[in-house]
């Protein structure tokens, strides 16, 4: 299963990052995600179990966030849960027409039986595809609607 979602935005990188990046505050800012607890941080990764909804089904799972503000790049690791081993990326990338943020998501399942079926016509195109665009949008209106410090 490989997804990408891309947005063109008018925001400071910076901003767009640092709210993609602050995975804690993503339950008070954006609505489908119940939870996030630390589990275990050190340097730039940060272990977290997560929660999310979508269409009335909670979802949940622990993955590992590695930040690289240099690049800059944010990048997970699905450890455990049915997208266990999925990697999601996400980049920003200033140009002439604004600032472009993308989420590139992979996942290959180490399954004997139907992995490629169940990760390329259900996990992917009814879960991961439509949370990954929805929380893209989000993080990418809110950099927007506070672009040039007049938001919080």
């Amino acid at each position: 299963m490989h997804t990408e979602h891309r947005l063109v935005v008018h925001a400071e990188a910076a901003r767009a990052y640092e709210l993609a990046a602050a995975i804690l505050d993503w339950p008070r800012i954006l609505p489908h995600y119940r939870w996030v607890r630390s589990l275990r941080q050190e340097g730039s990764r940060h272990l977290v179990a997560m929660g999310a909804v979508h269409n009335g089904i909670p979802l949940s799972w622990r993955c590992e966030q590695e930040l690289e503000p240099h690049v800059p790049r944010i990048l997970f690791r699905h450890v455990s849960g049915i997208t266990n081993g999925m990697t999601a990326e996400w980049n920003f990338a200033p140009t002439s027409d604004g600032l472009v943020v993308s989420v590139l998501h992979d996942l290959k399942l180490d399954w004997p039986l139907f992995a490629d079926f169940v990760s390329d016509r259900i996990i992917g195109p009814y879960f991961v595809d439509p949370i990954s665009a929805k929380t893209l949008a989000t993080i990418c209106e809110l950099a927007e609607l506070q672009r040039g410090g007049t938001g919080s």
